[in-house]
């Protein structure tokens, strides 16, 4: 399947239901801190945006072929409080 930017932009902010949203943080690739970020899941895409109210996403991430595996809570990231 192809996908380009505008369609991955439709399908992220269209109204079609989610799997499930909130708040993670992600590690950037040439700034390697941790960015809070809004992440939508839709099927297996995870979209992530700079905030809740952003209109575009600023990535997608395909999950096809990948497993959750549960770890043990590590001290250097420890959980954000709830928004």
């Amino acid at each position: 399947m192809k996908l380009n930017e505008r369609s991955l932009t439709f399908y992220a902010t269209c109204d079609s239901p989610t799997d499930h949203a909130g708040v993670l943080h992600k590690k950037g690739e040439r700034n390697t801190a941790y960015h809070r970020r809004w992440f939508v899941l839709k099927g297996n895409m995870l979209f992530y945006f700079e905030e809740r109210e952003s209109r575009e996403p600023v990535g997608v991430i395909i999950l096809e072929g990948c497993t959750v595996e549960l770890c043990e809570a590590s001290e250097d990231r420890a959980p954000s409080p709830a928004l």
